[in-house]
């Protein structure tokens, strides 16, 4: 998988409340309206194209996810004037 900006689009609140504190679904290599961050990659919406690489891991295998925000948005806040 390539290094790229993942998108941050939230989550769902549904009748029980936050869904991805709810489900879990908190970053998401396939399309998940309820995850908090997407894969941008084309070919997200199929699960199996993405698989673990069974000698750098097993069930036992602890990870870190760092989260980073942009020191400057990509875009002006809504609202803004266009330069």
């Amino acid at each position: 998988m390539q290094n790229v900006d993942w998108i941050y689009n939230g989550s769902e609140i549904n009748a029980e409340g936050f869904a991805a504190q709810q489900n879990g679904s908190i970053v998401s290599l396939i399309d998940d309206p309820e995850a908090l961050i997407n894969n941008p990659l084309p070919r997200r919406d199929d699960d199996d194209n993405w698989q673990v690489m069974p000698k750098e891991l097993n069930k036992d295998t602890s990870a870190e996810i760092i989260i980073t925000l942009p020191s400057a948005p990509k875009f002006p806040p809504r609202g803004s004037p266009r330069k």
